[in-house]
């Protein structure tokens, strides 16, 4: 979903950038889905809006741009009256509405990986596998999402993101992300049931705020050496001739990621928002979709592989 935002009455584009500015622009574009009934989370539309400058300004312009183009996933927009809490939906259905969005994973993951740090949530390895300790607060959205009456399917975006955050910025490692994915539903199924059978009837909420961290753990994480630069992108991949590879470049304060994991039938391709951001921007200003940069990634690892 593309948001406009008028930007003439900041002095210089090059304060765009600062904190303050990005958080007066995210309540502008808060405003914007308020009233068209609709909301994101507020993580999403400030790392939208800082990607949006970042690449407004690495085009170099004759003219000072007055709008700002914003640009946010469908998937991670929900209408304000999807908001009805209920304690009575079952368990299976609870997993069903978190899982079905698994074939849906390329579609799910163009926003994979966040450059901002949460405190809300962090991570560690022990013995290759992943453990991710998380708040109330910041599964909350989660927890009253799969208790409601909500049919939709739940957008599990923002841990993914962090997930692949840590380990593609962070560890430079691949990440089979079907499988996080799944385990994500499924530990987050199984705290769900837990809870209800200790309410006995009572608020599953209220027993679910009782503790202050829940634990997730992940073991589909592979660790990459370091190789030769490729296209101007650092590149990380291991000896085997089906290896992961992922791509890494830092421009303009952004970092451009990218993941090339095959397995025995298919293909996986994960970019994050620096790549959408550039082919929305070119579709704007020329009505063509580029992803020429996509492809030559995609064209090279076929080649090394």
């Amino acid at each position: 979903m593309k948001i406009v935002i008028d930007i003439s009455d900041y002095a210089c584009v090059e304060t765009l950038k600062e904190l303050p500015i990005i958080d007066e622009i995210s309540k502008q574009v808060a405003v914007v889905l308020e009233k068209q009934n609709q909301r994101a989370r507020e993580s999403f539309v400030i790392k939208a809006c800082k990607n949006s400058v970042s690449l407004l300004l690495s085009k170099k312009k004759d003219v000072r741009p007055k709008f700002l183009s914003i640009y946010l996933p469908i998937n991670s927009i929900e209408s304000t009256d999807d908001s009805t809490i209920s304690t009575v939906s079952s368990d299976k259905n609870v997993l069903d509405n978190i899982m079905a969005e698994d074939g849906d994973i390329i579609d799910n993951h163009t926003n994979a990986v966040s450059i901002v740090s949460n405190s809300k949530i962090s991570f560690s390895i022990e013995n290759d596998v992943v453990i991710a300790e998380a708040t109330f607060d910041y599964l909350a959205d989660y927890f009253k999402y799969s208790l409601s009456a909500n049919s939709k399917p739940m957008n599990i975006e923002d841990i993914l993101t962090d997930i692949c955050r840590y380990a593609f910025a962070e560890r430079k490692c691949s990440l089979n992300i079907r499988t996080v994915k799944q385990e994500v539903s499924r530990q987050i199924s199984h705290i769900l049931k837990s809870a209800r059978e200790r309410a006995h009837g009572n608020s599953i909420i209220g027993i679910l705020r009782t503790k202050s961290t829940y634990r997730f753990t992940f073991n589909a994480i592979d660790s990459l050496n370091q190789c030769q630069e490729s296209i101007g992108y650092t590149q990380y991949r291991n000896n085997q001739c089906s290896s992961p590879i992922l791509f890494i470049k830092e421009h303009n304060n952004a970092i451009a990621i990218f993941q090339f994991y095959p397995s025995s039938k298919t293909i996986e391709i994960t970019i994050n928002e620096v790549f959408v951001n550039n082919a929305l921007y070119s579709l704007n200003l020329t009505r063509t979709l580029d992803i020429s940069e996509i492809s030559s990634l995609i064209t090279e690892c076929v080649c090394i592989s």
